[in-house]
């Protein structure tokens, strides 16, 4: 994989919101790289693009993410969380759940 598409997806880590989701053509510009190392992460499976968003915008999941990262602390859910699971409907299981009196979220609470 390009060195550009590798530079870029930890851009992306360190960029995403709570649900692994960012918005790629804002990073690409922010870190002077190219669409096509976006294209190339998505040919990898790094990251998917998510359905019913602007094409221009390039909006992405990342799909390991939520295996590198934790929470806790109260998480705001994604503005794309829907387009998420319209794209990856499996996903909601994996999903931090959001507790309606902003304590942890329900998956990450010790015993």
């Amino acid at each position: 994989m390009p060195a550009g598409a590798r530079a870029l997806y930890l851009h992306l880590m360190d960029e995403s919101d709570d649900d692994g989701i960012v918005v790629g053509a804002i990073i690409i510009r922010m870190a002077n790289l190219r669409n096509r190392d976006l294209d190339a992460l998505i040919d990898n499976g790094y990251v998917v693009p998510l359905v019913d968003t602007p094409e221009k915008e390039r909006v992405v999941y990342i799909t390991h993410w939520h295996d590198c990262n934790t929470y806790k602390h109260p998480i705001v859910p994604s503005k794309y969380r829907d387009n998420l699971l319209m794209t990856l409907p499996d996903i909601e299981n994996r999903l931090f759940k959001v507790k309606n009196d902003n304590s942890l979220p329900t998956d990450i609470e010790s015993s």
